[in-house]
């Protein structure tokens, strides 16, 4: 300060005796303090391991970030209450590291930052900043950088530092007296350099940063083919109650677990069914449902003229039954969607009979009564149905990764793969034993699904995408990269979610070293705060793990609160 004395002249004068008031108007009331808050009978929002942080520093923090005008009840649900808990615990932690580093602030440091009327403060490192929170966004988050505010500390007609008004301005707002909040800032000033601490060693080398830049911005384009497997099950593969008992004799255990979750629906005496369903495309009651209507009264043509009703629900039903055959087991009225509507239309049917088309508020149903069955004969039309489940899903699933298999071979061999899935299509769809009306319709139906293999050329993307939704495995977007040319292909059949996959490279550009340098600057600046904002989270995160016990006052009903286990803080 004498220093700056000696070199300001008038000005400079005037400002150090602006500080120097402040010192002296501090200076008897002012106490260093070792472990806050540790005053008989006071109230503590945090204590970590058995040191309290008390509630005046919650209540402080609260009124620096909250959005002025907020009710209690919108801050906890925004989240603020339970991120002011976590920066506590932060800066609690950062300060026994302090401590036990050396770190210290002077007195004169303290002052020099009150005379312009900064003030620090903590945040959870990886939490959103308040104005994102107060928003609902989860970007950007703290990271590494230092937070401060500004509170009026000025005369507005001399521009000059007045105590006065700084007094005031500490009452109204934060509601603290000048001792209290100087020793607060004393404490958030040692954390934020402790944070500076940890983080001054940081760098990123220009190799670095161009393989971070090179990520981002190569792209690729691919060519893929998509194999659900729901589609095998109901277009492609043929299962007679003959395949369905040598699955079953072959595969016991599968079926005997099935069996044991699906019994409940196979029971003695109950009227038992199965069910093509041909739902509404819309739920409005106003809208016009002819097609689907015509769709129906084609089904129930085509069963009465020798379609077996199994296949009819594969090919044309609606819903996660249908795939399998439409088999419901008993009708549950007061749980099947339609079941009062359709439990009131099979009535008078007989045990094999077929309904009519059935019309409800949610679509049209064409139902096969099977009777009201003793307990074995239940059981055995459960089981056969349970095995049929089983069945058709193994025989699809080894159908669906050969063809997927067989996709890859020709792209391999130079063939165009776009071809191969078109042509391949009406090959694949079973047919036998139909005929005339019945083969046109389930081919008609195949040719139309959604779920049948599809060719797609992707949209553009970068090492961190992915060349198509559903991919199971997370690391292809990088193989893609290391194709060497377009038309190479992944040596592999890819699992989804829902089927196989098969990837050909149709072109990439990779990122330049020319381009990198042009904008070197800012991608060094934006990569050294990622990594700043890295090595601090860490670093954090180990003082958590030493930590013995973060006890949050259990008013809040925080997260953080909810356990006293070591190092447990939300």
């Amino acid at each position: 300060m004498l220093r700056a004395l000696r070199q300001g002249g008038f000005i400079k004068t005037l400002m150090g005796t602006v500080v120097v008031l402040i010192i002296v108007a501090f200076a008897l009331d002012y106490r260093g303090k070792g472990v806050a808050g540790m005053k008989g009978g006071e109230d503590c929002a945090v204590e970590v391991d058995g040191t309290c942080v008390p509630m005046k520093d919650y209540n402080m923090l609260l009124r620096l970030v909250a959005p002025a005008g907020a009710s209690d009840k919108e801050i906890k649900k925004a989240g603020f209450s339970q991120r002011v808990l976590d920066a506590l615990v932060e800066r609690e932690l950062l300060l026994r590291e302090g401590r036990r580093l050396g770190v210290a602030v002077s007195e004169s440091d303290i002052d020099n930052e009150l005379a312009i009327g900064r003030v620090h403060y903590s945040w959870p490192v990886a939490a959103p900043l308040p104005m994102a929170l107060a928003q609902g966004s989860p970007y950007p988050t703290t990271g590494a950088t230092e937070m401060t505010t500004y509170i009026r500390v000025r005369n507005s007609k001399t521009d000059e530092f007045d105590y006065e008004i700084y007094r005031r301005q500490l009452q109204s707002l934060l509601r603290m007296s000048p001792r209290e909040f100087k020793e607060a800032q004393a404490e958030e000033v040692t954390a934020a350099r402790v944070r500076k601490a940890v983080t001054a060693s940081v760098r990123v080398s220009d190799d670095e940063a161009f393989l971070a830049y090179e990520h981002d911005k190569s792209q690729a384009i691919v060519r893929t083919v998509n194999v659900p497997r729901s589609w095998f099950e109901r277009f492609v593969v043929e299962m007679s109650d003959k395949d369905v008992a040598g699955f079953a004799k072959d595969n016991a255990a599968v079926v005997d677990k099935a069996w044991e979750s699906a019994k409940t629906h196979w029971t003695a005496d109950c009227p038992l069914i199965s069910d093509i369903n041909i739902g509404f495309d819309s739920p409005n009651a106003e809208a016009d449902h002819s097609v689907e209507r015509a769709q129906a009264d084609l089904v129930l043509k085509l069963v009465k003229a020798g379609l077996p009703f199994e296949r009819a629900a594969r090919a044309f039903g609606k819903g996660t039954s249908a795939r399998y055959g439409g088999a419901i087991g008993c009708l549950e009225a007061d749980k099947l969607p339609d079941g009062a509507d359709i439990a009131k239309a099979i009535e008078s049917l007989k045990a094999g009979e077929l309904s009519g088309v059935i019309e409800t508020s949610k679509g049209f149903h064409i139902v096969k009564f099977l009777g009201k069955q003793n307990a074995a004969e239940a059981e055995r039309l459960g089981r056969l149905e349970v095995a049929r489940k089983a069945a058709i899903e193994d025989a699809a699933k080894k159908r669906a990764s050969a063809v997927a298999a067989d996709f890859l071979a020709k792209a391999k061999s130079g063939s165009d793969l776009a071809a191969a899935v078109e042509n391949s299509i009406g090959d694949l769809i079973a047919v036998g034993g139909l005929e005339g009306d019945a083969a046109e319709a389930v081919k008609k139906e195949a040719y139309g699904s959604s779920e049948k293999p599809e060719f797609e050329v992707s949209r553009s993307f970068n090492r961190s995408g992915s060349p198509m939704p559903g991919l199971k495995k997370h690391d292809l977007a990088g193989r893609v990269f290391d194709l060497a040319k377009a038309d190479d292909v992944i040596d592999e059949v890819l699992e989804t979610y829902a089927g196989y996959a098969v990837i050909q490279l149709k072109e990439k550009t990779l990122a330049s070293r020319e381009e990198f340098a042009k904008n070197k600057d800012q991608l060094l600046e934006v990569l050294q705060e990622k990594k700043r904002a890295e090595a601090l989270s860490n670093y954090v995160a180990r003082l958590r793990e030493k930590t013995k016990k973060i006890v949050i006052n259990p008013a809040f009903d925080a997260k953080p609160a909810s356990s006293e286990e070591p190092g447990k803080a939300g």
